[in-house]
């Protein structure tokens, strides 16, 4: 029995001498200061995810402001606050004005008004 009697009291010295050392070493608070660190660097990764994200969008958003000039536009018109609320901004585009040298007949096309100048007097 005197061996069996050994190993409980090497066990016993073991564990006291362990426990002695972590509260020594106060690793119990250092150990959940690190899970706290850790937590903190998760918390991080998910900004910088977040972020990512939204750079890529914004790159998205800069390349297609670079092809349309009605984004160009629309994009100043925000930022300048020349816009109201719900306020869309649409393209119009104008057909090409005819040039007319001198009015047929007398007659002008774009008035429907007889034109007197070329007349002779």
């Amino acid at each position: 029995m005197s061996s069996v009697r050994r190993y409980l009291v090497a066990l016993l010295l073991s564990v006291v001498a362990t426990s002695s050392y972590v509260y020594g070493r106060d690793l119990f608070q250092k150990y959940q200061a690190q899970k706290e660190i850790e937590k903190g660097v998760k918390s991080l990764q998910q900004q910088r995810d977040a972020l990512l994200a939204e750079r890529d969008a914004l790159q998205k958003r800069v390349d297609v402001l670079d092809d349309d000039p009605v984004e160009i536009e629309a994009t100043i018109r925000r930022t300048k606050h020349l816009v109201r609320v719900n306020e869309r901004v649409y393209r119009v585009e104008l057909p090409e004005e005819r040039t007319l040298s001198a009015p047929e007949h007398g007659v002008d096309n774009t008035t429907g008004s007889r034109d007197t100048s070329s007349k002779p007097r």
